[in-house]
Parts: C-alpha cells; structure tokens; sequence
C-alpha cells in the first residue's frame, strides 16, 4: 500500500481490530450491521460518494421486486429448517444476495477495466 501506484483499494473484514484502528489511508468505512458510512476523507465530497441513476435503478428494482411478493424477503419459505443456498423464488433473501453479488462484481470489473486503461501506456495518432 505504500508503493506510489497504489492508489486504491477495497477490503473486507470481520476483524473489529481494523474498525478500531483503520489503516491511515482509508477514506471510507461501511459498518455494514450497523448500516453506516464513515467517511474519513473530506476531499471525497458528496458527488464522489452519491448515488448514480443505475444505482438508484438497481435499488428501484430490488424493492419494487420485494414488495411484490407480499412478504419480506426473510419470511421465505424454509421446509429444511435451514437457510435456503439456491434461489428459491425471485425476491427471496438468496436472490436478494445474487443481485448484490452481480452488481458488486460489474462494479470491480468496471473499476479492473478503467485501471488497466489508465496503466496501460496509449499511443498518440500521428497525423
């Protein structure tokens, strides 16, 4: 993290000593049980961390999808007993979670994709 092309990066933990003691060159920390957003960078502004239309979209459709099913997502039935892996039915706790997980890994592959661009020397036209 100290190399000078390292301008970024994005981790997970469970661990409470890094929410403790957050590394210095983290801008923002997502308390994801406690549904908060610590920013700790001032320079982000509030463009940097809002939402986009897509973002609004995709949250659009995730409720528009719940709330059609008449019940909350939690409620899903669960003959076993146990948490459902595989999707049950659309707006169940599991499709909930595989939507997320498309939308988070379009997000890194749009992120790996303008990284490579930017890193990857372009040659000028000649005219």
């Amino acid at each position: 993290l100290q190399e000078s092309n390292v301008s970024g990066f994005l981790a997970a933990t469970s661990n409470m000593l890094c929410v403790l003691r957050p590394h210095p060159k983290l801008d923002v920390l997502v308390h994801v049980h406690d549904a908060k957003v610590d920013v700790r960078n001032d320079q982000l502004g509030k463009k940097a961390l809002a939402l986009t239309h897509a973002d609004r979209r995709f949250m659009d459709r995730i409720i528009r999808v719940v709330d059609s099913t008449g019940r909350p997502a939690s409620s899903a039935p669960d003959p076993k007993g146990m948490q459902e892996e595989t999707t049950a039915w659309v707006g169940s706790d599991g499709w909930i979670r595989r939507e997320f997980e498309v939308y988070l890994e379009t997000f890194l592959a749009s992120i790996a994709a303008l990284a490579d661009h930017y890193s990857t020397p372009h040659p000028h036209p000649t005219s």
